[in-house]
């Protein structure tokens, strides 16, 4: 994945990441591994694999 200074691609325990998006990213039978920070409060869940997952944005 290509990232910028937009877009930064984080694993998903980096303390960047906010614990609600991470507790959500766990849900999936297919966890999450990669956060992209789209700014904005805005998250791309991606799996290990590279599937994409869910856009979430925080309240």
């Amino acid at each position: 994945m290509d990232t910028d200074k937009e877009q930064a691609l984080l694993d998903i325990d980096d303390p960047q990441v906010p614990e609600c998006i991470r507790e959500h990213g766990r849900r999936f039978r297919n966890p999450a591994r990669f956060a992209v920070d789209l700014g904005r409060g805005e998250y791309l869940l991606h799996a290990e694999d590279g599937e994409l997952l869910d856009m979430v944005r925080l309240k």
